[in-house]
C-alpha cells in the first residue's frame, strides 16, 4: 500500500533507465513532483519524456550530475536545496559495476565512489535540508551482494586486489553500514533510513564488458522486470507502514536480514570516520 504523494518533492538518482526510471514513474504517479538525477543529459531528457508520456501530467525536472565526481556532488546538494526546497524523500538508486578497477579523477576506485561516497555525501548533505521538511525518508538501493561481503579498510580503493564482483559487494556493504548508522543518529520521526535488494532486475547494469558481462548473460534471463524491480525502492519511498521505520533491509516490500556486520558499531563508525577522511 502506498500513500498519496501529492505535494511531495521526491529526488531520484540514477532515475534515466532501469529500476531507477521506473521508481521515478511509481513516484509521480501517486502524485510526487519527481527530480530525477541523471548524469547524462541526452538520455535524462528522454526519460523525462518518457515518464511524461505514461503519466501526462506527471511533474518531473531535471538535474544532470555525475555522481563518480564527489565536487558534482556537493554541487548537487546545493542544487537541489535550491530546486527543491520541500524535498522530503532521497532515494539513492544510482550505482554500477565495473569490468575492471578504474579508478576516479579524484583518485577513488569508481565502484566506491558512487555506491558509497556518493550516498553518503549527497544524504548528509542534504540531512538539514530533509530535516526542515519531516517526516522525510532517505531510500539507499542496496543488493544482496552486501550479505556475503566484508570490508577490508587496508584496500578500499582496490589497489592489493581488483575483482569487481567483490568491489561490488564491498561497496554495497558500506552503503549498508552508512545506512544503519545514519539512522541510529537521526530521530525517526523526522528523516528515516532504510535500504534495500530490488532483486535481481533484468537491466543492462552488467553489460560493462569482460567476465562481469559475459556472467551477466547468464543470470540476466532469470531477472524480474524493471517495473517489478522499482517496487521495493517505490515502497521504501511511500509506505505509510514504514512511518517511523529507520535502519532497516527490505526485500520484496518486506523486512529482511541484512549482513550481520551492520550490529558492528564499532565497524560502523570506522567506516564513517574513514569515509569523511576520505571526503575531505
Amino acid at each position: 500500500m502506498a500513500m498519496e504523494l501529492t505535494g511531495t518533492t521526491v529526488a531520484v538518482t540514477g532515475s534515466n533507465a532501469g529500476i531507477g526510471l521506473h521508481t521515478a514513474l511509481g513516484l509521480a504517479r501517486l502524485g510526487a513532483r519527481v527530480i530525477m538525477v541523471c548524469r547524462n543529459r541526452e538520455r535524462g531528457e528522454s526519460a523525462q519524456a518518457w515518464i511524461e508520456r505514461q503519466e501526462p501530467g506527471a511533474k518531473t525536472a531535471l538535474v544532470i550530475t555525475d555522481l563518480s565526481d564527489m565536487q558534482q556532488v556537493r554541487a548537487l546538494a546545493g542544487e537541489l536545496a535550491r530546486v527543491a526546497p520541500d524535498l522530503r524523500v532521497l532515494v539513492n538508486n544510482a550505482g554500477l559495476i565495473t569490468s575492471r578497477r578504474t579508478m576516479t579523477g579524484e583518485g577513488f576506485e569508481l565502484t566506491f565512489a558512487v555506491n558509497h561516497l556518493a550516498p553518503f555525501l549527497l544524504s548528509t548533505s542534504l540531512l538539514d535540508l530533509l530535516k526542515s521538511n519531516a517526516p522525510a525518508r532517505i531510500v539507499n538501493v542496496n543488493s544482496d551482494a552486501h550479505l556475503s561481503a566484508r570490508l577490508d579498510f587496508g584496500d578500499l580503493n582496490g589497489e592489493r586486489h581488483s575483482f569487481p564482483p567483490n568491489a561490488y559487494g564491498q561497496s554495497k556493504l558500506a552503503n549498508m553500514l552508512f545506512t544503519v548508522e545514519l539512522a541510529r543518529r537521526v530521530d525517526p520521526q523526522v528523516v528515516t533510513v532504510n535500504a534495500l535488494h530490488p532483486g535481481l532486475v533484468a537491466t543492462d547494469f552488467g553489460e560493462v564488458g569482460g567476465l562481469v558481462q559475459f556472467g551477466w548473460t547468464f543470470m540476466k534471463p532469470f531477472g524480474i522486470t524493471p517495473e517489478r524491480g522499482a517496487l521495493t525502492p517505490i515502497y521504501c519511498a511511500s509506505s505509510p507502514q514504514l512511518a517511523g521505520v529507520t535502519g532497516g533491509f527490505f526485500v520484496e516490500c518486506a523486512p529482511a536480514r541484512p549482513n550481520p556486520l551492520v550490529e558492528d558499531e564499532q565497524l560502523r563508525l570506522r567506516l564513517w570516520k574513514t569515509t569523511e577522511s576520505m571526503l575531505v
